[in-house]
């Protein structure tokens, strides 16, 4: 975890370095608060993901912290030949468990491999490279993979795997191979991702749980040098560079592909969760969305009032038509708030009518009858929704300057 780095935001935006160029790419898809995110190869930028945080770890994961939907929809930038100084290997990418070294020793000595003793040695590419030959035939002719697997728990795992059982998964593959050249002084890191094989049409490609895999990276070409003094002596290969090796015996795919007829309708479904998750996400959709939800509930009422009208004979003929009446009952809603905030609100049971009548007076007869015809549709004069408003707030400012009038 301490390999993790918390990088710059801006917007739902993340970065861990500059980016000129490179390989991009989006992905879509459900995640949770310290998931590893799917990504391309050396992604060095996440774009619209809003998260609390997003970290980056030096040797290329990355991590979403707290995201504000469980739905995301978020872009990667990738360089692909990223070859950051803390990318090279250590003398820890040559070091194997204490208790797996006497199967490993035992599964190189069958294969005709030797260790060339307990100092760090300078492989060349030419090399390395018919290590991994003997590796993968021995492999591809010896072992056999499976997902269904049995252990005797006699010996550690992988030296289990190596020396007796000779049957895995990818991650025995690839944890096998890893522990067998760092044996041999060759710096090896094990590497999870996904396989991706599954086209979804046109330029997509889809992720399934199925598709996850694992295999190693091996550093080629590079040579040991000792780096700072004293106390921060650190041994260090440099020069070279990490090459992509799996050796899980090919065929392997067909062995995850589960071909289910159903699969289309929960590929259908997943899709949706997702769409809804990243859309409820997003900043102000849900005040969008309960407004558009207010402002069709409040059309329904105001049809159907209407409808009720026509029907009794009292046509709103002078109203207008629908949008008007909408605009003209909201600003007479606002117009009822801002008394209340002034006077109080009006008694239960009390009409606005005569709520209206008691603050204002006479004086304020004319406004009150604009105020009845535009809600009722009664008599009262020609006053507009604007007049009535601006004269109730006349009226009411002008008595609290003189309460006697």
């Amino acid at each position: 975890r301490g390999g993790f780095r918390n990088v710059g935001e801006g917007g739902g935006d993340w970065w861990v370095g500059v980016v000129r160029g490179g390989a991009r790419g989006s992905l879509r898809g459900m995640v949770k608060s310290g998931d590893l995110l799917p990504h391309l190869k050396g992604t060095m930028k996440v774009l619209d993901l809003p998260a609390d945080g997003v970290s980056f770890h030096s040797l290329g994961a990355v991590r979403v912290e707290q995201p504000e939907a469980k739905g995301a929809d978020f872009g990667v930038v990738a360089r692909w030949d990223e070859r950051g100084v803390g990318l090279d290997p250590t003398r820890v990418d040559v070091e194997v468990p204490l208790a797996e070294v006497e199967g490993v020793d035992g599964f190189l000595g069958e294969l005709g491999l030797e260790r060339r003793g307990d100092e760090l040695v300078d492989y060349s590419e030419e090399e390395v490279e018919e290590v991994v030959q003997v590796l993968r035939r021995a492999f591809l002719e010896r072992f056999r993979y499976s997902l269904m697997l049995r252990g005797t728990s006699r010996m550690a795992p992988m030296s289990e795997f190596l020396m007796e059982t000779k049957v895995g998964h990818c991650e025995y593959f690839a944890g096998g191979a890893a522990l067998a050249l760092r044996r041999l002084g060759i710096p090896c890191r094990y590497v999870i991702g996904y396989a991706v094989s599954e086209k979804s049409g046109g330029r997509e490609w889809v992720l399934r749980g199925r598709h996850a895999h694992a295999w190693v990276q091996v550093y080629v070409g590079g040579k040991w040098v000792e780096e700072g003094s004293g106390e921060r002596l650190v041994e260090r290969c440099r020069g070279g560079r990490w090459v992509d090796v799996d050796l899980t015996p090919p065929g392997w795919e067909e062995s995850t592909d589960e071909g289910s007829w159903f699969q289309g309708v929960k590929d259908w479904w997943q899709g949706v969760k997702v769409m809804v998750s990243v859309w409820m996400g997003r900043s102000g959709f849900l005040g969008w969305f309960f407004a558009v939800l207010g402002l069709v509930l409040l059309v329904g009422v105001v049809v159907m009032l209407l409808k009720l009208y026509l029907g009794r004979g009292k046509g709103r003929s002078r109203v207008g038509d629908w949008e008007r009446m909408v605009k003209e009952r909201n600003q007479l809603r606002k117009l009822e708030r801002w008394l209340e905030r002034r006077a109080g609100p009006r008694g239960r049971g009390e009409t606005m009518g005569g709520w209206l009548r008691k603050l204002l007076g006479e004086e304020g007869e004319r406004a009150v009858a604009g105020y009845e015809r535009l809600v009722f549709g009664g008599g009262g004069g020609e006053v507009g929704v604007e007049e009535v408003v601006m004269e109730v707030k006349r009226i009411w400012e002008r008595r609290l300057k003189n309460p006697q009038a």
